[in-house]
């Protein structure tokens, strides 16, 4: 379930800017103003774990379009001779890319609305991947780009996609178990 935060839980009212609400004429009457101040009095401080979260979702949707930027360079360099150097199986860069690729995606979903992906996100991520593949591979058959298109190639793309989301499913649920236990105890202890 995503977490939206009111303006007023954005920004709240406290210190200085709290006093001098109050004392406006035209607010200091009003039953809505009174309500809406014992709101903001009774707010926590920010914490640090809360600035790490707010880094951390103006860093999410960045972070993904450079991955997936890089991830496009990579595939469409001209016969690159450092992959050659490296004796590493086409295949097996295929397939770490594109499991790279859907466990940045769903990280972003997982830092954006504190949940893991859904089954309708995991799906729509999945197609979504599974396509850019096969428009990759399309667009290495470009003669400029001088690379050469496989199928194959997209089929360890695909493999690497569904293997991620295996592992975001292992992760998600074992999560909730740790959650589930530690209410059970939580409950059990009061």
């Amino acid at each position: 379930m995503p977490h939206f935060q009111t303006r007023q839980q954005q920004y709240p009212i406290t210190g200085r800017r709290q006093t001098l609400f109050r004392k406006m004429s035209c607010f200091s009457n009003s039953p809505r103003t009174e309500s809406a101040m014992s709101d903001f009095s009774e707010q926590p401080e920010p914490t640090t774990q809360q600035g790490a979260v707010s880094v951390l979702n103006r860093v999410a949707t960045p972070a993904t379009a450079c991955y997936w930027l890089a991830l496009y360079v990579g595939t469409h360099i001209p016969n690159p001779k450092v992959l050659d150097a490296l004796h590493v199986s086409d295949k097996l860069l295929h397939f770490s890319a594109y499991f790279g690729l859907f466990l940045v995606l769903a990280l972003r979903i997982r830092i954006i609305h504190a949940a893991w992906p859904t089954m309708k996100q995991t799906i729509l991520l999945a197609t979504m991947a599974s396509l850019y593949s096969a428009f990759d591979e399309i667009t290495q058959g470009i003669p400029l780009i001088n690379r050469h298109p496989d199928v194959m190639d997209a089929v360890a793309d695909c493999a690497g996609v569904a293997v991620a989301i295996l592992v975001v499913g292992i992760v998600d649920w074992s999560e909730k178990r740790i959650r589930a236990a530690s209410s059970v105890e939580d409950n059990t202890d009061s």
